[in-house]
């Protein structure tokens, strides 16, 4: 019988210390796992980590990779808000209030002495409803290519997608004189466009920061 008992709890005995060395195996294996992951990551943070260039333009070079597409991002979103606007305050110069269209002029006006008043000149004669039609066509345009500006900054690279916009966006406004004296209709069309390349930018921009 003692026998017998000596034979259990050394058999017990064993089987503790097989559980035991069998935790410590996985526990090992667990810590090695673990600790291949760190040196992955680790790795991957090296290698992707950017450091200011050495060879920048102006301060760029003493700045940090955040700041210097925070201070390109102000610039470009004020050119941007510019090609949107501008328009807006240069049509009150371009077209004739409707008031001076429909008023009448004396036969013989009096000459004030000792005055000379110049009558502002108006280049186009637009009603109110082809203005509003010019002033809204920004917006066509830029209402159909946001979702199309994000997926393009992922598929390219942001920075081509939001610097291409603005650079077509300027390109399209510098030809708003001459498109407006052909036709309005020509300054519809350029107005879509700049549109698009401006909502190709935006959602571009908001890509780019989503990488840092």
């Amino acid at each position: 019988m003692m026998n017998k008992q000596t034979i259990d709890i050394s058999s017990s005995e064993e089987q503790h210390y097989h559980n035991i060395a069998h935790a410590s195996e996985d526990s090992e294996l667990v810590n090695s796992t673990i600790n291949n992951k760190a040196k992955e990551v680790k790795s991957l943070l090296e290698e992707y980590q950017v450091e200011p260039s050495s060879s920048g333009l102006f301060l760029c070079s003493n700045l940090s990779a955040r700041c210097t597409i925070a201070i390109w991002a102000f610039f470009g979103f004020f050119c941007l808000y510019a090609m949107r606007v501008n328009l807006s305050v240069a049509i009150v110069a371009m077209v004739a209030p409707q008031s001076a269209l429909n008023q009448s002029i004396q036969a013989c006006p009096t000459v004030e002495k000792n005055s000379i008043k110049f009558a502002p000149k108006y280049e186009f004669d637009w009603d109110p409803s082809k203005a509003g039609i010019i002033l809204g066509a920004f917006f066509y345009g830029y209402l159909t290519t946001q979702v199309i500006g994000g997926n393009l900054a992922e598929k390219f690279g942001a920075k081509w997608i939001f610097g291409g916009g603005i650079f077509i966006a300027g390109i399209l406004t510098l030809l708003t004189p001459f498109a407006a004296r052909i036709h309005y209709t020509l300054l519809i069309v350029i107005r879509v466009l700049i549109g698009m390349a401006s909502g190709l930018a935006f959602p571009s921009a908001a890509a780019l920061w989503g990488k840092w």
